[in-house]
């Protein structure tokens, strides 16, 4: 390996100039493909891939259920009335991009609505259910035939009553109010607090007007949401003083991560340069070591257009964390340019740094590597990506910077200290153990959040829009779970929803769903319905309740033939009609609950979003192969399952290949036992602080957890293999300007706004923070207390 490696120091070193030149311009054409680059910024990336809970996230992204844009304009009542405000959304609305916007509702006709209400009602016999004979055989009775007369000569009495006289001649009865009963809870389901005023959407107190817009743009396109979002922020600049206008939509979301993360990406590389800048002068003072710092920042950009060409695509988050993949790239000049300057012998310094050097870059690679036996995207993006820059950045730190690298003392070299008395490093010891045991303790307390809305990047005015939003109209669907079922055909799909919506009213009350079943039943159950009802209406309760019509009839002064209507359509005949698409009641609810993405047909039940509901849910899947639940709580519960599994098998991969390698290399068990203590004590020192912060874990927390195992070693291994090689090549110097270094690049992130980078910046600086005292105080101590005998080097 040495051999080889000096083979290739000797070639270019030879052609050093034309070789600066080859490698300048494979970096500019590298960094302007950047902009070209297939950048993905979906929140479905932090998801596992092949699971239920991608299938429910991939349901909604492609049946647009998440793509409505909600706008409420609001009205200052000293300034403009309703009418007013009106007036102005209709301005609003025409002045709309069609190539944006597909679809306006402002709200429906009252008369067209009235209409479709007794279109509906005339439907009774197909869409009443078993149960609701119950409440028919009481209306039948005397006593409520009395009732149901004597309020319909109430009615009559009134203005309207002229216009309620045919209606009330079909349904002496009232039983078209069971059907209105439904309508009712179906039309409640819609979750916000809306009245029809003037055929619009308003709030109670009249101040809001509600507009929902369709829209062809995709939420999960960023640069296409983000034309659209600016089309629509340019209209609502343009509204008058005194209305103002709230958004609500995904596109809000995509729009704003990805501008987040790339004003994070332009602060903390900012930040990473200036920093290495300012330890390149005041430190190194060699203008040779600056390339030191070209060599990882070059080897990220080459990293990132590998990533892109293995994976098809890249994410900005990942590019975001170039900071800490610079920070620990770099580390591995630091000891080649520390070496080749403390020995003054380019050839000997190699030689002897060369095999720490490969057991740290191996580990830290086999713990990036061990993403990839995962299923979240982001996490093998980001293997893939660590793999390039830092093989890369080690490549390059061995070939490239003896050429250039001339053998000089450094300003200051941090000597280690080579014995410690037994007194010494027992005391070191149990500080040591009291600590871990602290922090063992608090670590133990830490909680995992599965939500991963908490690492979702949108401003503070979209968030201050959905609030107003909610505080105006309420929370629609919050706390409502979604049963879906899907079929090639429509009426396919109604069946299985009415087997799903009978199986449900067996477990919970009719109040507690809101169900297209309600309103309309697949031919063959609506078939059944109509059996049903001719079944109850035998000519002998006919005749009975004819008669108790025509007796209560006299009291109130209907004449013997007023409900004649109702008789003559007593039987009903079933003919296996097409749907009723010029009713816009029912076109509303099928655009409710129904949904059809490239020729597959859904349905949708809502219920409340409870244990015992999300339980009977689950318990129906055998029945039901295909059903969808989207629920926050089941799918919290699901996360956390299936990043538990995930994650454990990263850690445990991980550790095994990390354990391994360093064995295998250093070849003694204790030697790797003592450079795995920082790696132990990092591990509990950030799940302690994160508790005690009052912070619970998420995926980016532990995300950056497993990356510092990988950093800790490193430090382990190079303060051991120092020790037992008794090597003088300054490795306490590189190990603490390693540390500095991985510090800087993470300690950037610290200053980003969006919460991933932030989680993990954070994570990092405790864990290497952690990790650098323990090797540098800790590791000497129990090497001195348990030596390894090893033959010098």
């Amino acid at each position: 390996m040495n051999q080889l490696i000096f083979k290739i120091i000797n070639s270019l070193g030879r052609h050093r100039f034309l070789t600066g030149i080859f490698l300048f311009l494979v970096l500019l054409l590298a960094g302007a493909r950047l902009f070209t680059l297939n950048w993905n910024n979906s929140i479905e990336l932090m998801l596992p891939q092949d699971s239920d809970v991608t299938d429910v996230i991939y349901f909604l992204r492609d049946s647009q259920l998440s793509g409505k844009i909600l706008l409420s304009f609001t009205r200052d009542p000293s300034v403009y009335s309703l009418p007013e405000l009106l007036d102005v959304t209709d301005e609003f609305a025409s002045d709309l991009d069609p190539n944006l916007i597909s679809g306006i509702v402002k709200g429906f006709s009252e008369t067209e609505v009235t209409e479709d209400v007794f279109s509906m009602m005339q439907k009774v016999p197909e869409l009443l259910g078993p149960k609701d004979y119950e409440t028919l055989l009481k209306m039948t009775s005397e006593d409520e035939v009395e009732k149901a007369l004597r309020s319909k000569y109430t009615q009559l009495m009134s203005p309207q009553g002229s216009f309620l006289s045919e209606l009330f001649r079909q349904d002496p009865l009232n039983i078209q109010t069971i059907l209105q009963n439904k309508l009712l809870r179906l039309s409640n389901s819609f979750g916000y607090d809306i009245q029809l005023i003037q055929g619009r959407l308003v709030s109670s107190d009249q101040l809001h007007t509600l507009m929902i817009l369709d829209t062809p743009v995709p939420f999960t396109n960023s640069t296409e949401s983000k034309i659209l979002i600016e089309s629509l922020e340019s209209e609502i600049k343009k509204l008058p003083q005194g209305i103002k206008a709230d958004l609500m939509c995904s596109h809000t979301h995509t729009v704003s991560n990805q501008t987040t993360i790339q004003r994070d990406i332009n602060v903390t590389f900012t930040i990473t340069g200036i920093a290495f800048l300012i330890l390149f002068v005041l430190y190194f003072r060699d203008y040779h070591a600056g390339i030191i710092f070209i060599l990882p920042l070059g080897a990220v950009v080459l990293a990132a257009n590998l990533t892109e060409l293995v994976t098809g695509t890249i994410s900005p988050i990942v590019m975001g964390l170039g900071s800490v993949i610079i920070g620990i790239a770099v580390d591995y000049g630091i000891h080649i340019y520390t070496a080749i300057r403390v020995t003054r012998d380019a050839h000997r310094a190699i030689t002897e740094v060369m095999k720490p050097l490969l057991i740290g870059a191996f580990t830290t690679l086999s713990v990036f590597m061990a993403f990839l036996v995962c299923s979240i995207p982001m996490y093998q993006y980001l293997a893939w990506f660590a793999f390039f820059g830092l093989l890369l950045a080690l490549f390059g730190s061995l070939v490239l910077l003896p050429i250039y690298i001339k053998p000089k003392p450094l300003i200051a070299v941090i000597k280690s200290r080579k014995v410690f008395s037994k007194k010494q490093a027992i005391g070191r010891t149990v500080i040591f153990l009291i600590f871990l045991s602290i922090g063992l303790w608090g670590a133990l307390g830490s909680e995992f959040e599965s939500d991963i809305s908490q690492l979702d990047g949108i401003a503070k005015i979209y968030t201050d829009q959905e609030q107003n939003f909610q505080n105006d109209w309420g929370y629609g669907q919050e706390g409502q779970a979604l049963a879906v079922v899907q079929d090639k055909t429509f009426e396919q799909a109604l069946e299985k929803n009415d087997l799903l919506y009978t199986a449900l009213r067996r477990e919970m009350d009719d109040e507690e769903l809101a169900s297209l079943s309600v309103v309309w039943k697949s031919a063959k159950e609506r078939k059944k319905n109509v059996d049903s009802w001719n079944n109850f209406w035998s000519n002998e309760r006919i005749n009975h309740v004819k008669a108790a019509i025509v007796e209560k009839s006299e009291i109130f002064g209907f004449t013997e033939d007023a409900f004649d209507p109702f008789w003559e359509g007593i039987k009903y005949s079933f003919s296996n009609q097409e749907l009723p698409e010029n009713n816009t009641l029912f076109n509303q609810f099928r655009e409710r609950f129904v949904l059809n993405q490239d020729g597959i047909f859904s349905v949708i039940t809502m219920l409340d979003d409870t244990k015992d509901n999300i339980a009977i849910l689950n318990s129906l899947k055998g029945n039901f192969s295909d059903l969808k639940i989207i629920s926050n709580r089941n799918f919290s519960e699901r996360m956390t399952a299936l990043y538990n599994h995930e994650l454990m098998r990263i850690v445990l991969v991980a550790l095994l290949l990390v354990v391994i390698l360093c064995f295998a290399i250093l070849r003694n068990i204790r030697m790797t036992l003592f450079s795995l203590v920082p790696v132990v004590a990092a591990s509990i020192s950030i799940l302690a602080v994160i508790h005690w912060m009052g912070h619970t874990l998420n995926v980016a927390h532990l995300m950056a957890c497993i990356v510092v195992i990988g950093l800790c070693i490193d430090y382990g291994v190079f303060v051991v293999f120092s020790r037992s090689h008794q090597l003088n090549l300054g490795t306490n110097t590189a190990v603490t300007l390693s540390a500095g270094t991985t510090l800087i690049g993470a300690g950037s992130l610290l200053f980003a706004q969006h919460p991933t980078l932030f989680y993990v910046g954070s994570t990092v600086v405790i864990g290497i923070t952690t990790g650098y005292l323990v090797s540098m105080l800790v590791v000497p101590a129990l090497y001195s207390l348990f030596p390894v005998k090893r033959k010098v080097e």
